[in-house]
């Protein structure tokens, strides 16, 4: 596929599909909202296949970074929240 925008979006889904590894994308990011976008799919990966211990640990590491504005931040504070 020729992908002009929303890379992260796309990437996510391949992982979900088991043809990207999520280590593959915990470094990826760009601007300060990348690592965010590309995190919270991340987490949310391992808590839907049960490893929450390993999902807190990119909610913290997305809330430990720059990128408040961006949609991932945001879910990731939450799911935080909810832990509590």
């Amino acid at each position: 596929m020729d992908v002009l925008d929303n890379r992260a979006y796309l990437e996510r889904l391949l992982m979900y599909k088991a043809e990207l590894e999520p280590e593959q994308l915990l470094d990826r990011g760009g601007d300060s909202t990348g690592p965010a976008t590309y995190g919270y799919g991340i987490g949310n990966w391992y808590l839907y296949n049960g490893n929450t211990a390993k999902a807190h640990e990119v909610f913290r590491r997305i809330t430990g970074g720059e990128g408040w504005p961006a949609f991932g931040f945001i879910a990731a504070e939450a799911e935080l929240a909810r832990a509590k």
